[in-house]
């Protein structure tokens, strides 16, 4: 992105490619030496009377990156519900090992 090459904010490229455009839209060229001074000066004239449309661009192009971010997104996944814990007077008691040997070894042998 030109922005970055630059190293200027986003807003302000955009600015000065509006400028830029509409310098040419009025007759303005810059193929020569002479005319592309001409032109990069009222380009900076311009811009340093822009501040505050600079600014404008700037949040808008914020705005609109974290809108774009949050579409793109992907949908956040639903927390799993925990199992629901069992109730004191539902829960079975623990067996000791004994106690579960001797039961086994009577069902065997009954």
């Amino acid at each position: 992105m030109q922005a970055q090459r630059y190293r200027v904010s986003e807003g302000a490229e955009l600015a000065r490619l509006v400028i830029h455009g509409a310098l040419h839209l009025c007759g303005h060229d810059h193929m020569k030496a002479g005319e592309r001074k001409r032109m990069r000066a009222r380009e900076e004239a311009a811009l340093a009377l822009a501040t505050a449309q600079v600014r404008a661009f700037d949040a808008v192009l914020v705005r609109a990156a974290g809108a774009a971010a949050k579409a793109a997104a992907p949908p956040a996944a639903k927390p799993r519900r925990k199992a629901a814990a069992a109730s004191p007077e539902r829960a079975r008691p623990a067996r000791s090992r004994a106690k579960s040997r001797l039961l086994h070894r009577t069902r065997r042998s009954g």
